[in-house]
């Protein structure tokens, strides 16, 4: 598997079937499954449990000899779960989203990543946020739109300045504002920061956007798969 492929696999937690489920909670190990269990709501736990059980599997597709239950992680001083060292093969980056009912999960090669997945309408109140987080440029385009057009533009730049953050491995406490995206019509592009990088942003579904970064010197091929991986791809 080539160095400048990487895959994501996006997942409707409601469609997810009930195999599908008991696959994902029989990948997690228990620290995992005590996280899952302590989200109060059940739509928190079921998005938790997708995306941890999806990754497990989609990490898995790159590398049939580790069982989805074998991985072995470990967290960076900012909280990203990366591979822990010592498999014999070349290093497997990968990342994760989730929000309620939308998982997405990011697989590459000794590549940089991040995904950011968020629901569009949980953005309708944007006015003190926005200030916030988005750069003088950014904000002047959001204030140029209809305010019906607003939640989804303001999402655009939200998930690009998450996906290229967690990308760095930086999570939150990368300053969002000091962060500029063009968006053009040849696909977003980072402003005034170093590095090669590649954005796309697509909608799964109307109500919901989906963010890769991916940094690499070379053209990436993303390959996107829409469901959980096929059993027989393990």
């Amino acid at each position: 598997m080539t160095n400048n492929l990487a895959k994501i696999w996006v997942v409707d937690v409601s469609q997810l079937s009930g195999v599908d489920i008991l696959r994902c909670e029989a990948a997690l190990v228990p620290a995992e499954i005590e996280q899952m269990r302590r989200f109060q709501f059940d739509l928190d736990r079921d998005a938790y449990r997708a995306a941890h059980g999806l990754a497990r599997h989609a990490l898995s597709s790159f590398e049939l000899d580790v069982a989805p239950q074998n991985w072995v992680f470990k967290s960076t001083p900012y909280g990203r779960p990366e591979i822990a060292t010592g498999y014999g093969f070349p290093p497997l980056r990968f990342n994760i989203s989730h929000t309620r009912g939308m998982v997405a999960v990011i697989v590459a090669r000794e590549l940089d990543c991040g995904v950011d997945v968020e629901s569009v309408e949980r953005f309708n109140c944007l006015e003190h946020l926005a200030a916030n987080v988005l750069a003088p440029a950014e904000l002047a385009s959001l204030l140029t739109v209809p305010d019906s057009e607003r939640p989804l533009l303001f999402s655009r730049y939200w998930t690009l300045k998450e996906a290229y953050s967690k990308a760095l491995g930086l999570g939150l406490s990368m300053p969002f504002e000091r962060i500029a995206f063009e968006l053009r019509e040849g696909g977003p592009r980072l402003l005034n920061q170093a590095g090669d990088w590649f954005f796309e942003q697509w909608l799964p579904s109307p109500n919901y956007i989906v963010t890769t970064a991916l940094r690499s010197s070379q053209p990436i091929r993303l390959v996107r798969h829409w469901g959980f991986p096929a059993v027989s791809t393990l």
